[in-house]
């Protein structure tokens, strides 16, 4: 359930419009995967590299039992709707479609209950943030320094019939103290 990220590890984000780390942040391992990201949603031009300034404690999505843990923390909170739709995790049945460009953004059905599919696009806001912001926030509320979402479970987006696999991605809680720029790449 947690993963020890140790000092000096390398990761790859392209910066919000606002800062290089923002105030929570994703961050991937590969230059690779943040550059399919700049390919994709048309975010910054530009890649950082960073590496952590101290050991992390990671939750780390790769085992099934981190699903059922948070399946129950979360059970009775209003994060709860958004770790379903983030995770697919309790959720046979998903469509999330953004109205503004009249689009499919996330969509399944008849998946099973208990199969993580991973869904990026979480439209719906708590207390007016970015659903899966707001989710990362909730583990860094739980002692956690942010999560990995390994590139194992299948993604939600686009086409429900295309075996899609999601990103390898590290969410950063507090990235100013946590990760330093080392270059524009």
């Amino acid at each position: 359930m947690e993963l020890e990220f140790r000092k000096g590890r390398v990761l790859y984000r392209t910066p919000s419009t606002l800062t290089e780390t923002g105030i929570y942040g994703h961050f991937y391992s590969t230059k690779t995967v943040a550059a399919m990201y700049i390919e994709h949603f048309g975010t910054s031009q530009k890649i950082y590299k960073f590496k952590t300034k101290k050991s992390l404690k990671l939750i780390d999505f790769s085992d099934i039992k981190t699903f059922e843990y948070l399946d129950t923390v979360f059970k009775d909170t209003p994060i709860y709707e958004t770790f379903q739709d983030f995770t697919g995790y309790g959720v046979i049945t998903l469509h999330i479609r953004d109205k503004e460009t009249d689009t499919d953004l996330c969509m399944y059905k008849n998946k099973k209950a208990f199969e993580p599919m991973i869904c990026d696009q979480v439209l719906h806001y708590v207390e007016g943030e970015y659903g899966h912001k707001s989710f990362g926030k909730e583990l860094c509320k739980l002692g956690y320094d942010g999560y990995h979402m390994p590139d194992k479970w299948r993604s939600a987006v686009y086409d429900p019939d295309y075996e899609l696999y999601f990103h390898k991605e590290y969410f950063i809680c507090k990235p100013k103290e946590s990760v330093e720029k080392i270059a524009e790449v």
